[in-house]
């Protein structure tokens, strides 16, 4: 066995060990993730009438809490897809520059299958939305607490709680629902344009006489 053919093979091992050490370290990143705890926390019934106290315990900051451990879990994960396919597009340039041609065609392949991966999911834009909801809800919280006790008392800071409260959350769900109708659209909207291509040409036909 050459000398050359040798260095290759040990850096070829090397290489997959970092592999197997970085994608460790990546798995415990984005699995071992310590979710945060709720203050005070209360049970509600969903019978008993609520004030405006077991209100924010038990919607606003179950709520805040649940948006703020999602966005945690969907930032690991976009650091460990983005990772992943920075990784493998290095990894495909150095197999490139020691003569491994066929390893390189592997490397392209992961790294595009990361890709489509991370935007079939929409990782980064959910990941937007959840930040925006919590901080939201923040802004709430952080104002009803900096209310007096007689301005918690009155009835219309009770109700702005709520409002606000439900529109933030709302907002969030309509966002959501909105993007998944995009996609929708653009999907059947590019898969009747591929099945039925001779619309396309007979429109603009009719479009130029």
């Amino acid at each position: 066995m050459s000398n050359s053919l040798k260095r290759r093979l040990s850096l070829i091992t090397l290489s997959i060990r970092l592999i197997g050490k970085l994608f460790l370290q990546l798995w415990n990143q984005l699995f071992g993730i310590e979710k945060l705890s709720k203050k005070n926390s209360i049970r509600d019934d969903e019978l008993s009438d609520l004030s405006a106290e077991d209100y924010l315990r038990c919607r606003l900051e179950d709520q805040f809490f649940w948006y703020r451990n999602k966005s945690q879990q969907l930032d690991r994960q976009l650091q460990f897809l983005e990772g992943s396919i920075y990784f493998f597009w290095g990894l495909g340039t150095f197999l490139a520059a020691v003569k491994w041609q066929s390893w390189v065609a592997v490397t392209v392949a992961l790294t595009g299958a990361l890709s489509n991966y991370l935007d079939f999911k929409r990782v980064e834009a959910t990941l937007v939305g959840y930040n925006r909801a919590a901080d939201g809800l923040y802004d709430v919280e952080a104002w009803w607490n900096s209310l007096s006790l007689d301005q918690k008392q009155n009835s219309k800071n009770c109700e702005r709680l709520v409002v606000s409260t439900e529109a933030i959350i709302r907002s969030e769900h309509v966002s959501w629902l909105q993007d998944m109708q995009d996609r929708l659209a653009e999907m059947y909207g590019n898969t009747e344009n591929e099945t039925y291509p001779e619309n396309n040409n007979e429109d603009q036909q009719s479009t130029s006489g």
